[in-house]
């Protein structure tokens, strides 16, 4: 603070002013005077105003001379960096400082251990400050007659209260108990009458496990984590991968945080069987580098062991102190294995937290000091560095030994559960829990499901045996498993249509050799295909007939060129079209489709002929697909949205684009929006959307769509009935928008007539967004989502024909929707041409165009298409009397 003070310049020195009382003391309470005095530094005032006390280390005026006196606060703090709740309490300060000087200082000082002095903006604060106040103003005012429930969080290790709140909240089974348990969750588990533990472990019910899985972050599940503290079992959602090997290092680092410093690395080393640990201690922070250098030396004498360590902290310690001292970590950071990866969301102990002291305790590590942990350490530490007692020393180097050991514990208790756990019977699993049985009993589970097996409707009968030796099912025999059904294509009977072909007339090879006649040389194919008439189609049935003709020179014989090109063809394209347009339409699946060919017109087809139909027909609409995609980014806006689709079991993402008249569909594994800035690269216009967050790191003008903000609101309404801060808040906008829409049905999206509510919208923030703070989660959520999409929520006001919701994109992508709950999900052959042609489908519905029309005429430009007229099926009654 003195280091401050001195760097200030023309300082009046040190300012005390009377209290009331009229003693000078060190610390004093600011009144008028002592602000009107334009003395430059005040130090070490209580500042008081509307009930609110707030101490400063120091006031200095700010601005230029002649202006009114203003004040800035400045804070010493005691750390290295600086902290959310520093910068809050200064906040406090500049709230209090701005009641007594009748405007709030727009900056504060935070000057932290090593004298820099660190600016902070105050103004986004004052909100928070002037919220937590009237909070505390209406505890103050209306006491509530019971104390508020005890709730566990990540202050309490800091608190002198910490054993009293554990022990209620321990009593009352309490959800904060769990270490992962957000304030969040705790009011969604309220709102479902789970208030303890135990009651949260019933909530968790096995899901039916999928074939396959996409490659997903793990997520941590409280529910199971409750479920195993209940039950005392270890629950294994993804066995852990531990490489095991005969020589194995288990890292461990102690540093302060605060100072970006380590001074004591520890390495446990098990060769064979054989421990080792190596304390590598720092006395100042001088000697760092040196310690850094040892570690380096003893890990690279073991080069091909594995260096176990648990959290992030050590990684982030190695990179930093690789970087101070210019050496290369790359190879040492390759070997290092993070615990706590292969335990987050995969492995579940009964436990209430994760951390390397619960885990180690629960397995059967112990440390030698009851209260040790990373926060003692810091204490330990310091006490040294005061007095250089050795005991703090080796309490240091004794828990930095036993975390690595409780490492080594852990690493092995992993290990075993990749081999052991179908054995241990305190081991379960999460998607698929044991089904324990005795022998007898396994051998009767087995009779029951033979009889089942056997009751089944398609299972061959004769094919099963209630002798588990003898059964059918499990003796090898030659042929390949069963898979789709086969055909074999018989020539159709009945009458047909005879078509004389031309034959070939030279060789394709030799272009100056004609082809000569041989007798009896015929070639024939016989294609079955449908004929579209206004009243309906028929089945037909055509010969295709012609003479092969022989070349001399290479000595063969070539088809005539019609039937070499639809030579493997079993149906026409008429019917070809029928089969896609039953599939993409009417969203028939595969199965079904062979059935209907089957009864209406007495053909046999196999689901992979329906699939290579798609396909033919997607590889030829490539040209359409791109036309589509170039009349899109010709449009003044495009509408996207994206949903959820199971390919082969694997969870993808189908994203639409549509202009209102052109569609056109993409398929990602993942929800990134890489495709969007792929196809809209370059794109001028605006993009319509919902408010999902990966949209705004697109570059392009943006319109967010107005029904989902609406939905929410209404949602949420329901949700919280008698919440009047909400409904007050819900009720400013249902003033501001529906005016608007009410001129949109009037006039249309035309500029000039909605630009004069941009007013309306302006006191709108100014009143309902900017001007208030709310309590409930819900409605500040509300609040973020206003000031974050300001601009990209009022875009139709100041640009033409912008629409104001994103129901186009959703109407485009509801057919998909309605086709995955049908079919439940898609095969990864045919998923993409699936898409292409629904693309093209919905393009035709958008336009009022038949699509099976489209099709039928081969087409590529949807645009230059003349579809004939809707058929009428109704007409106006005439209702006036006859004469």
């Amino acid at each position: 603070m003195r280091a401050f003070l001195r760097s200030v310049p023309a300082l009046t020195g040190h300012h005390t002013w009377p209290t009331s009382s009229g003693q000078n003391t060190s610390t004093c309470s600011y009144n008028d005077r002592a602000f009107s005095s334009s003395i430059e530094v005040l130090t070490e005032a209580n500042l008081e105003a509307a009930n609110v006390t707030a101490y400063c280390d120091a006031l200095r005026i700010v601005g230029q001379r002649g202006d009114p006196v203003a004040y800035e606060p400045t804070i010493v703090v005691g750390t290295y960096r600086l902290e959310k709740e520093q910068m809050l309490n200064l906040s406090v300060v500049g709230y209090v400082l701005g009641q007594l000087q009748n405007k709030p200082p727009a900056m504060g000082c935070l000057i932290t251990l090593g004298g820099e002095c660190h600016r902070v903006n105050l103004q986004p604060m004052y909100k928070t400050v002037s919220s937590i106040l009237e909070r505390i103003r209406g505890w103050d005012g209306d006491p509530p007659a019971e104390p508020p429930p005890v709730v566990l969080n990540k202050h309490c290790p800091y608190c002198p209260f910490k054993s009293v709140c554990s022990r209620q909240a321990e009593e009352a089974d309490d959800l904060s108990l769990l270490d992962h348990m957000t304030s969040k969750a705790i009011r969604r588990y309220h709102s479902k009458g789970i208030f303890t533990v135990k009651q949260l472990s019933f909530l968790f019910k096995p899901r039916r496990r999928r074939r396959r899985r996409a490659a997903q972050p793990p997520h941590f599940d409280l529910e199971i984590q409750a479920l195993a503290i209940r039950t005392g079992k270890i629950y294994i959602r993804t066995v852990p991968e531990i490489q095991k090997s005969d020589i194995e290092l288990f890292l461990d680092i102690e540093g302060i945080p605060d100072q970006r410093v380590s001074y004591l690395v520890g390495l446990l080393v098990r060769d064979h069987e054989t421990l080792t640990h190596h304390a590598f201690w720092a006395e100042t922070t001088e000697e760092e580098e040196s310690i850094w250098r040892m570690f380096i030396e003893k890990a690279e004498e073991y080069p091909d062991a594995p260096i176990y360590h648990y959290g992030s902290y050590e990684v982030r310690a190695i990179e930093s102190l690789a970087k101070r001292c210019g050496t290369d970590a790359k190879c040492l950071s390759k070997r290092l294995v993070n615990l706590n990866s292969q335990v987050y969301g995969k492995v579940y102990f009964p436990v209430r937290s994760n951390s390397l002291k619960v885990l180690g305790k629960f397995l059967g590590a112990s440390w030698t000091a009851p209260d040790a942990s990373g926060l003692q350490s810091l204490v330990w530490r310091y006490r040294w560095e005061m007095a250089g007692e050795a005991a703090y020393k080796q309490k240091l180097i004794s828990y930095n030994a036993e975390d690595c050991q409780a490492l080594r514990i852990l690493t092995e208790k992993l290990a075993r559960l990749q081999t052991d756990a179908d054995s241990e019977l305190n081991v379960d699993y999460v998607d698929r829990p044991k089904q324990n049985a005795t022998r007898l009993g396994s051998e009767l589970h087995t009779a029951l499901d033979h009889v089942l097996l056997y009751a089944s409707f398609d299972h061959p009968k004769g094919r099963i045996s209630f002798r588990p030796e003898t059964d059918t099912a499990k003796r090898k025999g030659p042929g390949a498993p069963k898979g789709h059904q086969a055909y074999e294509r018989t020539v159709p009977a009945g009458r047909r249509t005879v078509i004389q072909v031309a034959s070939k007339r030279t060789c394709p090879k030799h272009k100056e050799e004609y082809l000569q006649k041989k007798p009896g040389k015929d070639a024939e194919i016989v294609i079955v295909d449908l004929s579209f008439a206004n009243t309906g189609c028929r089945k037909t049935v055509i010969k295709y007939a012609g003479e092969e003709r022989y070349c001399q020179r290479c000595h063969r014989f070539y088809e005539p060129p019609i039937i070499k090109r639809i030579r493997g063809q079993t149906f026409g394209h008429g019917f070809r079209v029928w089969a896609v347009y039953q599939r993409i339409v009417l969203r028939l699946p595969y199965r079904v489709i062979t059935q209907a060919m089957e009864e209406l017109f007495h053909e046999t087809a196999s689901m992979a002929s329906i699939i290579n139909f798609v396909e033919s027909f997607a590889a030829y609409y490539r040209r359409t697909e791109s036309i589509l995609v170039k009349r899109l980014l010709e449009s003044p806006f495009v509408h996207v949205d994206e949903t959820r689709l199971s390919i082969d079991g694997v969870d993808q993402y189908v994203w639409v684009f549509s202009d209102g008249r052109h569609v056109v569909f993409r398929l990602t594994e993942t929800r990134e929006t890489a495709i969007v800035r792929e196809i809209l690269r370059g794109y001028q216009g605006v993009l319509v959307s919902d408010f999902y967050a990966g949209y705004d790191a697109l570059d392009c003008r943006q319109e967010k769509c107005w029904v989902h903000l609406i939905r929410d609101l209404n949602e949420d309404l329901w949700k919280f009935p008698f919440d009047e801060e909400l409904q007050e808040f819900v009720s400013g906008v249902k003033d501001l928008i529906v005016p608007i829409i009410e001129a949109i049905d009037r006039w249309g999206l035309k500029a000039r007539h909605l630009r004069r509510f941009k007013k309306q919208v302006d006191r709108f923030y100014q009143t309902v967004i900017e001007g208030r703070e709310y309590g409930l989660d819900a409605t500040k959520t509300y609040q973020k989502r206003f000031v974050r999409y300001r601009e990209s929520l009022f875009r139709f006001l100041d640009e033409d024909g912008i629409p104001w919701n994103n129901n186009t994109g959703e109407r485009a992508i509801r057919h998909l929707a309605v086709q995955r709950k049908i079919s439940g999900r898609l095969y990864q052959r045919g998923a993409v041409d699936y898409l292409v042609l629904l693309g093209i489908a919905q393009t035709c519905r958008f336009q009022e165009k038949s699509f099976l029309k489209f099709l039928l005429s081969k087409e590529i430009d949807v645009d230059r298409f003349q579809s004939a007229k809707r058929i009428k099926i109704s007409k106006p009654i005439n209702r006036e009397p006859q004469l």
